[in-house]
């Protein structure tokens, strides 16, 4: 119906979300998007906006007629920016020479992590092992707007370097202090962790996400917990 072709458009996209799965932080990984001109004059895709750095893409060499279709290819690469850990997601824009509906949301998103499927047997049995002491931080009480500290030991029980490639936090007001990106076998490193309860109020549990190359735990989730006191309580 006209109705409807004026919502969509004439550039028509088979869908509008782009999923790059499970994508190993040091390959890439290919997907693309199939559209179809259904009007009654050429169309081209002008350009692609706010896409992450992760993400780059081939245009579509002519402009495509009227009951034709065609691909965009897009390649996602993790290695691009030192972050790209874990989930991955986000929105980008097509602007196109549609009339009607020129510019199209895509919504994408990645799962990056270390794949050590392909690993042999006698590989694995050199690999670092990731051993931690407790998988909690316990910050206990703290008033309003002060800052209080705590700390979490990691152990490798492995025969090769533990390497911690990336810390993510989902709060700045949890950090993780000078940590330390490598550890030998067979020794432990104890990580400083800062939680400052500023604008925060009651019980907080705040996760850390460790990237490791440990295959028995390629990433490993620690909760920092602590209760925020108001001031005008004297209760401790």
């Amino acid at each position: 119906s006209a109705s409807q072709n004026k919502k969509a458009g004439h550039f028509r996209l088979k869908s509008h979300f782009i999923l790059f799965g499970d994508v190993d932080k040091n390959q890439q990984k290919t997907a693309s998007l199939i559209y179809t001109n259904n009007g009654t004059y050429d169309l081209q895709l002008i350009n692609i906006e706010r896409l992450p750095k992760t993400i780059s893409w081939l245009r579509p060499k002519e402009p495509t007629k009227p009951g034709e279709w065609d691909t965009i290819h897009f390649k996602f690469d993790p290695s691009k920016t030192d972050e790209s850990w874990g989930f991955q997601n986000g929105k980008f824009f097509l602007y196109t020479t549609d009339n009607f509906n020129p510019r199209k949301e895509i919504i994408y998103n990645a799962w990056v992590k270390k794949d050590f499927s392909h690993l042999r047997k006698k590989e694995l049995k050199k690999a670092p092992k990731i051993i931690i002491d407790s998988k909690t931080v316990e910050l206990g009480k703290l008033k309003a707007g002060l800052k209080k500290s705590g700390s979490f030991t990691l152990t490798n029980a492995g025969k090769t370097n533990l390497e911690i490639y990336y810390i993510k936090t989902d709060c700045s007001c949890t950090i993780v202090k000078k940590p330390k990106r490598t550890i030998p076998p067979k020794s432990s490193a104890t990580f400083g962790v800062e939680f400052d309860s500023v604008f925060k109020k009651g019980k907080q549990s705040k996760p850390l996400t460790l990237y490791t190359n440990s295959p028995s735990m390629p990433v490993l989730k620690i909760m920092v917990k602590a209760e925020v006191i108001d001031y005008l309580t004297h209760d401790f």
